[in-house]
């Protein structure tokens, strides 16, 4: 039976709480040159649910996230589900009529992004009927922007609406916590909403199938609009009590680099990111890294023209394997591609 205190009460905004009354000063999340330790990141999410109770968001509504990759994400993240509010992360690639319907069809009310990204808000065909609020992480609110009845502020004029005595809201655990939107590739993004349990469950479950231990740390350059990087990694790092590092975006060949620099234990992968770091040119550092597991999908082919399997490649990368605690050889791997039903990491037969 899950043991819920342990996780927080199974909460997401819980989870971390816990987390930083065990461990305050432990590096939770790595981000470039910063770091947040998890007091840090426990205080920052709190100071972000106090200020957008204090803008009058109301437990259960929907706060959008648009958003690249980088610390304020993450913190937008856990203060959201703190303040018993549904984040709606949006693909920073949509404009548009998509961009559009994502926004609206959630009933965003409060969208949290950047300068960069503010013009594809303005330009919209039709401003999102629910959005009353932007939230710009700048220092200063731009002037003139064609939004009118949209109130535009920065982060720190958000952060100053909250109140330091404002009680949390209890949240259920069937709570919405989340509005994930589907890719949008054959028609317009649809929603999946995910009750407050679901993402803990799933990070809690993720520690445990990758035998994650607290001294760890996990790195995704995954985009966080996509749960592989919020809760398949990052939220299970906080449930390990293990360290997030977050990258900008993928770069085959900066990878590595970012593995040795920040001295990552662990890694996750979607898509083509496997074949295209498989396909680098070797390299006299590829075993000069300390990542000893990495979760992906889609099982990839032999690298063309190697002759190399697939566990060859992986290990000439250094990704080698290793016995669990009963003595047991394991792949280097820990996924499985259903249509050959094989594991990840083998040869097929």
């Amino acid at each position: 039976m899950l043991d819920l205190p342990s996780l927080g009460g199974g909460t997401v905004g819980g989870l971390l709480a816990d987390r930083a009354r065990r461990t305050p000063d432990k590096p939770a999340l790595l981000f470039e040159d910063e770091q947040l330790t998890y007091a840090e990141l426990d205080a920052a999410a709190s100071a972000v649910a106090r200020g957008l109770l204090g803008l009058g968001a109301a437990p259960g509504s929907s706060v959008g996230v648009f958003l690249p990759n980088r610390t304020e994400a993450l913190v937008a993240f856990f203060g959201i589900a703190r303040a018993g509010l549904v984040e709606v992360p949006v693909n920073t690639a949509y404009k548009g009529t998509f961009l559009e319907h994502a926004l609206g069809f959630t009933d965003v009310q409060v969208l949290l992004t950047e300068p960069g990204l503010l013009d594809l808000v303005a330009t919209l065909p039709e401003r999102p009927h629910a959005l009353r609020t932007i939230v710009l992480l700048t220092d200063a609110a731009p002037a003139n922007v064609p939004l009118p009845g949209i109130e535009i502020l920065t982060w720190h004029d958000m952060i100053g609406r909250g109140d330091a005595s404002t009680a949390f809201p209890e949240v259920a655990l069937d709570d919405p916590m989340a509005i994930m939107l589907t890719s949008g590739t054959t028609g317009r993004s649809k929603g999946a909403v995910y009750p407050a349990l679901m993402p803990v469950v799933a990070a809690h479950e993720f520690a445990v199938a990758m035998g994650t231990t607290s001294d760890e740390r996990l790195y995704t350059c995954l985009p966080l609009f996509h749960g592989a990087a919020k809760f398949n990694l990052s939220l299970h790092a906080v449930a390990a009590g293990a360290t997030i590092v977050l990258g900008r975006r993928f770069s085959a060949s900066r990878f590595w680099d970012d593995i040795r620099r920040h001295e990552v234990t662990q890694f996750n992968a979607l898509g083509s990111v496997l074949p295209m770091l498989l396909a680098q040119p070797p390299s006299g550092r590829d075993r000069d890294h300390p990542a000893r597991k990495v979760f992906a999908a889609p099982a990839p082919p032999p690298v063309p023209g190697r002759g190399r399997g697939t566990l060859r490649s992986a290990c000439r990368r250094g990704l080698r394997p290793h016995r669990d605690q009963d003595d047991h050889l394991e792949s280097p791997t820990a996924t499985q591609n259903r249509l050959h039903r094989r594991p990840l990491g083998h040869d097929p037969p």
